[in-house]
C-alpha cells in the first residue's frame, strides 16, 4: 500500500532526517468529533443489565472463594458458580447466560446496593472505559494521494511544506471509514471482555485482533472528511511495538516516533521556497524529489521532477 504523510516544513525535515513519523493521542487531532464513542439507548440498557449481573456474580464468587461453608448456596449452585468463574478466567470473557437465572431472585440483595447507586456506578464506569479506549492508543494519519489541494492547504502550511511517500505492508495501518452517522459502539461486547479480564486479573491486549472492534470509533469519521482518503496506524500505549521509540521535541517534551520503511519519494509544495528545497536535498540523499505545480486548464496539482 502506498501512503502519503502531509507535513509542515519543520515536520518534513524531522520525518526525512529520522525516517519516522510522530505518534499522538487521537484526542489531539483537529476534528472535535474524532474518536467520539456513540452507544444507542438499547445497547446501553443491555450493557447495564450485564453490569448488574457481573456485580452480583462477583459478590457471590468472591464470597465463595473466602469461605468453604455458604449456607445460602446449594451445593449444585456452588459448583455451577465455580465452573462459570473458571470459564471466565480461561476465556477472559463474562458470559451472562448462567447468571441471568438468578438475576431477579433473593441473591440480588447480596450486593447491598440500591438501583440508584448501581446506575451511578455504571455511568462512572462508562466514563472510565471510554477514556481508557482513547488514552490507550497512539496514532499517526496519512493520505492516500499526493495531489489533494485541500490536504496541501490544511497540513503543509498552505503548500509551503512537503508530502512524503511510503510503501507499507503492515496490519497496523487501517483505511478510515466515512459515514453520515457515528459508528455504533458494541458496548455489551466490550464489557464482556473487560469483566472477564477483571476476573482473570489481566489487562486487555490492544494488539489482539479479536479486540480490534474496540477501536472502531477511532477509524470512523464524518463524510465531510472523505476527500482525505485517510489511512491511520493504531498502536497500543501499554504494549510498545519494537518500531516505536522515544525522543524529545524542542520543548523538552517526550514524544513517540514510529520508524517507517525507507521513503520512496518526496513532494514539495507549490509555494515551497528554494531554501526549503535546499534543506530537504541535504537530508534526502538519493530519494526522488518532486515539486507540485498548478495545472494550467483545471483546478489541480501535478508533481514535476526537480
Amino acid at each position: 500500500m502506498i501512503i502519503y504523510k502531509y507535513l509542515d516544513r519543520k515536520g518534513a525535515i524531522e520525518t526525512i532526517k529520522g525516517n519516522s513519523v510522530l505518534l499522538d493521542a487521537p484526542e489531539n487531532y483537529n476534528d472535535p468529533f474524532d474518536c467520539d464513542i456513540y452507544v444507542t439507548d438499547e445497547e446501553e440498557k443491555k450493557a447495564y443489565d450485564l453490569f448488574v449481573n457481573f456485580q452480583m456474580f462477583k459478590a457471590l464468587y468472591d464470597s465463595l472463594l473466602k469461605t468453604t461453608s455458604l449456607t445460602f448456596l446449594a451445593n449444585t449452585f456452588k459448583k455451577e458458580l465455580m465452573l462459570a468463574g473458571k470459564m471466565m478466567i480461561k476465556e477472559k470473557k463474562f458470559e451472562s447466560q448462567f447468571y441471568l437465572k438468578i438475576a431477579n431472585n433473593k441473591f440480588y440483595k447480596t450486593i447491598k446496593k440500591s438501583k440508584a447507586v448501581l446506575q451511578a456506578e455504571f455511568k462512572e464506569m462508562l466514563k472510565g472505559v471510554y477514556r481508557k479506549i482513547k488514552e490507550s492508543v497512539i496514532v499517526s494519519c496519512f493520505g492516500s494521494a499526493c495531489d489533494q489541494p485541500l490536504m496541501w492547504a490544511h497540513y503543509t502550511e498552505k503548500h509551503k511544506g512537503a508530502c512524503v511517500e511510503f510503501e507499507i505492508d503492515d496490519k497496523d495501518f487501517k483505511i478510515m471509514h466515512y459515514e453520515k452517522k457515528k459508528a455504533e459502539f458494541d458496548l455489551y461486547k466490550a464489557l464482556q471482555i473487560i469483566f472477564g479480564h477483571q476476573l482473570a486479573k489481566k489487562e486487555v491486549d490492544a494488539e489482539d485482533e479479536k479486540y480490534s472492534f474496540l477501536y472502531k470509533p477511532l477509524l470512523t469519521k464524518s463524510l465531510d472528511w472523505i476527500y482525505e482518503g485517510e489511512v491511520r496506524c493504531v498502536y497500543s500505549v501499554n504494549k510498545r511495538d519494537p518500531k516505536i521509540y522515544e525522543s524529545t521535541n524542542d520543548k523538552g517534551e517526550t514524544i513517540l516516533l514510529l520508524k517507517m520503511p525507507k521513503i520512496k519519494r518526496i513532494y514539495l509544495g507549490c509555494k515551497s521556497s528554494s531554501s526549503f528545497e535546499k534543506t530537504i536535498r541535504e537530508y534526502s540523499g538519493d530519494i526522488p524529489l518532486f515539486k507540485m505545480k498548478k495545472k494550467e486548464e483545471e483546478y489541480g496539482l501535478v508533481p514535476e521532477t526537480i
